[in-house]
């Protein structure tokens, strides 16, 4: 395949997590603030539904799991069928107002077992699609449509732990937008010799200059697209100064993640679209200590979050939701852990859900030839319920099919 040299640039710009180029911002752009915003939280690995969401009432969950199934005592019980893992009880309380809703047993046909190939059908809403293969995702569709002409390079953020780097998931790559990647606030600005903090002007001054130094185009292109990106790290660090911290965070990747998100909100940046994302899902081996840990970060953090929004008075204007790339097999292995499987739940969290539990139980009496779950509800059906109830766009425009309204948002 011939790459051409503009194409070989946007995909420089793009792996170096530089905002799209455009023109140089205005305050407005900057200080437009969205009424709904969507924070994503992806469970990287292949989250264990049946051991987050369990259906204690059936004797198949027992038998297929002697080792790692749960004792119906140890539940956080959410209806005569189904019980939390205990790891979930700040998770639970938010359910119990009715907050939470619980997607049960969402996949997609045709179910894949990789890890990469599994991640890329959610990232891009398309079950038929290869990782390799360059698409937009579908966040990053949405963003085409509706955010683009906004001209705000940080009208969607992807977000690391300032740990690892964290590079931005294919869900939001467009073709005319570009997501901001920051990995660290600290990190996420221009870099000067700190010893010589009274000449760090001058130092961006002769950045932003040399940087219009040019008759070529596509590198014109880049230039821009630094000079943007400078401007839009100087507009971020003086929003987030606006976020005083009361709220405790755990101290681990997602409450990290988490924490930067309520900061990016407080600052009225112009961000709609966050995505956050944590691993250690893919548990083969040891599976209850790890599983516990994880969601029990998963619990306390959105709890964190929300309280935090609640604080500072924008809990009503953002959307939470949660993915893995598949659940786990029904059957424990030997080496007390699960395998790779297939249907999973999902949540939505938020002020705006009607809570409470959708779809069918799994059904551990039928399983697919390799012994996985059968899906109940596709995946893309979630999607499209988020884009038309709450990012009001029309979900056929970014999925390229129509699916079912799930009517978890009010």
């Amino acid at each position: 395949m011939t790459v051409s040299r503009r194409d070989f640039l946007k995909a420089t710009i793009s792996a170096l997590s530089l905002p799209l180029a455009m023109k140089h911002l205005p305050e407005s752009v900057l200080g437009q603030t969205p009424d709904r915003i969507l924070v994503v939280v992806e469970m990287m690995g292949g989250n264990d539904g049946l051991n987050t969401c369990v259906p204690y009432t059936d004797k198949l969950y027992y038998e297929y799991r002697p080792s790692l199934a749960i004792p119906e005592a140890q539940l956080l019980k959410i209806s005569d069928r189904i019980g939390l893992h205990p790891a979930l009880a700040k998770f639970k309380e938010r359910f119990d107002k009715g907050n939470v809703a619980i997607l049960q047993d969402v996949g997609y046909p045709e179910p894949d077992l990789s890890h990469f190939r599994s991640r890329s059908i959610f990232h891009r809403a398309d079950p038929t699609t290869q990782e390799y293969f360059e698409q937009p995702g579908w966040l990053g569709k949405y963003a085409d449509i509706k955010l683009a002409a906004t001209n705000n390079p940080l009208s969607v953020v992807n977000l690391g732990d300032g740990k690892n780097s964290q590079s931005a998931p294919s869900s939001l790559l467009g073709e005319k937008f570009i997501p901001s990647t920051i990995n660290s606030f600290e990190l996420y600005q221009f870099q000067t010799d700190s010893k010589y903090p009274a000449d760090r002007n001058n130092k961006l001054s002769a950045f932003k200059k040399t940087n219009f130094v040019t008759n070529d185009a596509e590198f014109s292109f880049i230039a821009e697209t630094g000079v943007d990106a400078v401007e839009s790290a100087e507009r971020l660090q003086a929003g987030i100064k606006k976020y005083t911290p009361q709220i405790e965070y755990p101290n681990d990747s997602l409450g990290t993640q988490l924490q930067m998100a309520a900061k990016i909100i407080a600052g009225e940046l112009g961000t709609q679209i966050i995505y956050t994302s944590y691993g250690g899902f893919d548990t083969h081996a040891n599976q209850k200590q790890e599983h516990h840990q994880l969601l029990e970060s998963f619990s306390l953090s959105v709890d964190a979050f929300f309280r935090d929004l609640e604080r500072l008075g924008k809990a009503d204007r953002v959307l939470l939701m949660s993915f893995s790339e598949f659940g786990r097999r029904p059957r424990e292995n030997g080496s007390q852990g699960t395998d790779h499987g297939t249907a999973g739940p999902m949540f939505v969290i938020g002020n705006s859900v009607k809570g409470g539990l959708y779809g069918k139980l799994p059904n551990l009496a039928q399983l697919d030839r390799v012994g996985n779950l059968q899906y109940s509800i596709d995946f893309r059906a979630v999607y499209a319920t988020v884009l038309r109830d709450w990012l009001q766009v029309d979900p056929t425009a970014v999925l390229g099919a129509q699916f079912e309204n799930l009517g978890f948002i009010k």
